[in-house]
């Protein structure tokens, strides 16, 4: 985590900092779009998005399904033991 040294340096430990942006789509999503999805696992792409500090990981849609509700059970728990609401 290349981030991890810019927050240390501003005193915040132990903060995990992450953002994902998934493309999600029916199960008969046609097969033209989801061409454009695939190039995230060729190695210069890759190295694009690393440069940008962006970890790529064109993982499968179970794999996703499971971050997906990780993180929900995660966020839901902050919100409810912290009395977040929307005004």
């Amino acid at each position: 985590m290349r981030h991890m040294k810019r927050i240390a340096a501003i005193c915040i430990f132990g903060m995990l900092v992450l953002g994902a942006h998934i493309a999600l789509a029916q199960t008969a999503f046609p097969s033209r779009v989801v061409k454009i999805i695939v190039p995230i696992k060729m190695p210069d792409v890759q190295e694009r998005f690393r440069a940008a500090s962006v970890e790529p990981v064109g993982s499968t849609p179970a794999a996703t399904t499971a971050f997906i509700n990780a993180e929900a059970q995660r966020w839901s728990a902050v919100i409810q033991n912290n009395n977040i609401t929307v005004d």
